[in-house]
């Protein structure tokens, strides 16, 4: 769940300082390592400032654990910067991006 919750910061651009709003940063920052996990209120907020519903947030998450690679789109961007190119955008990263 937390990588999708980076993928998705990530690919709007966000902070995690941004994303956090009632939170803090750290807190952001452990639910996306996974040290730390989220109630389903602070989960809602958190989706609500990614501009989606819980509903396609959970759908991203299922996705991801279905093996589709939702949250490999922030990886495969880091490669690409270091390479000095762009990554391809999969039809994932697009519906990331919306």
């Amino acid at each position: 769940m937390g990588l999708v919750l980076r993928a998705v910061r990530l690919a709007r651009g966000l902070t995690q300082g941004e994303l956090a709003g009632p939170y803090t940063a750290a807190f952001v920052s452990r639910v996306e390592h996974g040290d730390a996990i989220p109630s389903l209120g602070s989960l809602e907020v958190l989706t609500a400032r990614l501009a989606m519903t819980l509903e396609e947030f959970f759908r991203l998450v299922e996705q991801d654990c279905d093996g589709e690679g939702v949250a490999d789109a922030e990886q495969r961007a880091r490669r690409s910067r270091r390479a000095g190119g762009t990554a391809p955008i999969a039809s994932s990263e697009r519906r990331l991006a919306a």
